[in-house]
């Protein structure tokens, strides 16, 4: 039971990075100087989701 909530969280976590990528990358096509914004961020959810793989 333990590795399939594992598995859920892992995926919830990469759908999650995934959209929030997906967002910002079209907020940055409305205005250009979001891009810088949007790499930013992108690392910062990538810290996150290694923080959240880690503690499982």
């Amino acid at each position: 039971m333990r590795a399939e909530a594992e598995k859920l969280v892992q995926l919830l976590v990469r759908v999650r990075s995934s959209l929030r990528k997906i967002e910002l990358l079209l907020r940055s096509r409305n205005r250009p100087g979001e891009l810088t914004n949007a790499k930013a961020a992108n690392v910062a959810l990538g810290k996150e989701k290694a923080a959240a793989e880690a503690i499982l």
